[in-house]
């Protein structure tokens, strides 16, 4: 990845990046141990995030954009 971007002229903001799972299960208490990888970019350790924010969309492990649904007051908190 890193070299794909060196070639191509992107910058990686490593204090930005995080990654997900996505899954039919959707999130649990234990996604990390589950899912989690070893991603390093730099000497910087990538965190899992089960809710990433791209390009504004709130995502979830499940896809169904739930968590961004809640956001713009389309889904009543529960």
């Amino acid at each position: 990845m890193i070299e794909f971007c060196k070639k191509w002229g992107f910058k990686i903001n490593e204090k930005k990046t995080c990654y997900t799972a996505f899954t039919k299960a959707g999130h649990r208490k234990n996604n990390e141990n589950t899912h989690g990888m070893k991603i390093k970019i730099g000497n910087s350790q990538t965190p899992i995030e089960p809710n990433p924010t791209s390009f504004g969309i709130k995502l979830d492990p499940k896809i169904d954009y739930k968590e961004h649904l809640k956001i713009i007051n389309l889904l009543p908190t529960l």
